[in-house]
């Protein structure tokens, strides 16, 4: 009889049993601290290499755009030459695919904790988690897309290669058209506004310190926040073609959101020699902090860098870029010859770290700028003196002389997104939107006719 009570004890406690993942959720997901935990480790997981903190900004995504001179033994030569059908190209590429559905799946379990929880969390400090993990599930979904789903020709676009997906039970997901991918980002967004609409950012700004709180909403610039999904929504409706939209979103930012992401002051790139500004930090709408930003620099820019890494144009194309002015903050100060390595070039040093290590810029890894919206706002303004006015905005915290009034937009905009977005990734989607095909190189060709057909990863387990 004792060792039948045994036995029926042993039973019961084994049919209680949760599974490990599902015991460990629920531990995660028990405690105030545990879902911030969660969500940290979403923002730690999309700046890995394979996602925003290397291929999506650093390497892949500029290689793509054509920038760099690369050497036949560069890690990221096929790619370079548009072989993507390469053992070594697909591999790389299918890292960017498996990272960034993983982190989606990760974001889908902490919606479902989200919306299950009573009593854990203040209602407002849950509002704002939702918003940011909307946010960061219609982020990554429209990088995977921009990336691997067709060129998008039309506010209706139906070519279908890029599944969306919104549950947390790990079941693969159907391809989807490219108008129901944009419907699906935007509803994502439009939710995280909605949650975000007592953001702190909006009245107290960036640098928020709370007396006697953990300051979970300190810094708010390197999180989600409500200006940083306003940014977004612009971005993915001029992708969508609509510049309506666009242009109010663009200029929704500009007017409430220039008062606590000013210009970058110039002294702060020219006369400190030892801590220049060289990231622009103060005009970064969205950026993560990236651990491994300095050994990234090392490994792609540094006059260390060997043939097999740097990425860096000839000087004759990078003086090109910059219409040969030196004078323009984003060149002379962040394109230098390197006093180590034996390199008679110019290198990139815009994430070279500086002495003073107490400066709030280290590790930022920028994703999203107010320039931008001024660009977004140019393209998408029907009034040329708009157009042009908001681009002698930027010329003139960049100290590049103002455009004529005749000034081709179309012909600037170009310009201006090759001399901006060094190291951050956008060119080439900027490319891909506007149908270029015949664009500049960073080597001996005068120009090569750019392939959007990347094709998707084969291997749908990756996303489980």
């Amino acid at each position: 009889m004792l060792s039948l009570s045994v036995l029926c004890f042993s039973c019961k406690k084994f049919l209680d049993l949760q599974p490990e993942d599902k015991y460990t959720e629920n531990q995660t997901y028990s405690t105030v601290r545990g879902f911030q935990t969660a969500l940290n480790g979403i923002y730690l997981g999309i700046v890995s290499d394979d996602l925003y903190g290397g291929k999506l900004t650093i390497s892949i995504a500029d290689i793509l755009a054509q920038r760099y001179n690369l050497s036949s033994d560069h890690i990221y030569y096929k790619i370079g030459s548009q072989a993507y059908t390469d053992v070594q190209s697909m591999s790389a590429m299918a890292g960017i695919w498996t990272s960034g559905f993983h982190q989606i799946l990760a974001c889908n379990k902490l919606l479902e904790a989200l919306k299950k929880d009573k009593d854990v969390l203040k209602p407002g400090d849950r509002a704002i988690m939702k918003g940011e993990a909307y946010a960061l599930r219609a982020m990554l979904h429209f990088d995977i897309f921009r990336l691997f789903g067709p060129v998008y020709d039309s506010p209706d676009s139906t070519a279908a290669k890029v599944p969306y997906y919104s549950l947390a039970n790990g079941k693969e997901a159907p391809l989807i058209p490219g108008n129901r991918m944009m419907d699906s980002i935007l509803i994502d967004l439009d939710s995280a506004a909605a949650n975000l609409t007592n953001d702190p950012v909006l009245t107290k700004g960036v640098e928020l310190f709370v007396p006697n709180e953990d300051n979970f909403y300190r810094r708010r610039n390197l999180r989600l926040n409500a200006f940083a999904v306003r940014a977004l929504q612009a971005r993915v409706l001029l992708y969508r073609k609509d510049k309506v939209g666009a242009l109010a979103a663009a200029t929704d930012v500009i007017n409430k959101a220039s008062g606590y992401f000013p210009w970058v002051k110039p002294d702060s790139i020219l006369a400190e020699k030892t801590n220049p500004n060289r990231v622009f930090s103060t005009e970064i709408l969205l950026g993560l902090y990236n651990s491994n930003l300095y050994n990234q620099q090392d490994k792609y820019f540094s006059g260390k860098a060997t043939t097999s890494t740097i990425l860096a144009p000839t000087d004759a194309k990078l003086s090109t870029a910059f219409d040969g002015n030196v004078n323009d903050y984003r060149y002379g100060p962040c394109w230098i010859v390197p006093t180590t390595g034996g390199k008679s070039y110019r290198c990139f040093a815009k994430y070279e770290d500086v002495v003073d290590r107490g400066r709030n810029w280290r590790y930022i890894q920028p994703l999203i700028r107010m320039s931008e919206m001024y660009f977004i706002a140019a393209e998408a303004t029907t009034v040329q003196a708009d157009a042009i006015n908001y681009l002698n905005v930027i010329h003139k915290n960049r100290n590049v002389p103002d455009l004529a009034t005749t000034a081709v937009i179309a012909t600037e905009l170009q310009k201006e997104y090759r001399k901006e977005f060094f190291g951050e990734g956008q060119l080439f989607f900027f490319y891909k939107r506007k149908k270029i095909t015949s664009v500049p190189t960073g080597g001996a060709a005068s120009t090569v006719t750019i392939s959007y057909n990347i094709p998707m990863p084969t291997a749908e387990s990756v996303i489980r």
